[in-house]
């Protein structure tokens, strides 16, 4: 719950790096990765299983390592190739990752 998040800023502040993934509920993520940035760690974020994601959530990820099928749910993009695969990459740090 973002409620715990809120308790655990401390432990969040002090950690080297944060690493979650989407079986937790969106909203609690979303609440970690704000304070994470916020305290200035770095997140990595294993977005299984695939669901969308806000701009505003991705701009708070360091490290994303989606599989090629989560990479094209979070796109919208093909990852049939590796230039598919490429051009799906970029479109994230378009997207602030």
């Amino acid at each position: 719950m973002p409620t715990d998040i809120d308790s655990a800023r401390d432990a969040i502040a002090e950690a080297s790096i944060i690493i979650c993934q989407f079986e937790s509920p969106v909203a609690t993520i979303e609440h970690l990765i704000i304070a994470a940035k916020t305290c200035g760690g770095p997140v990595l974020l294993n977005p299984a299983p695939a669901r969308p994601v806000t701009d505003a959530m991705l701009n708070g990820i360091r490290f994303p390592v989606p599989n090629r099928h989560e990479l094209a749910d979070l796109t919208g993009l093909p990852t049939d190739t590796v230039a598919d695969v490429e051009a799906a990459a970029k479109a994230l740090l378009r997207r602030g990752v």
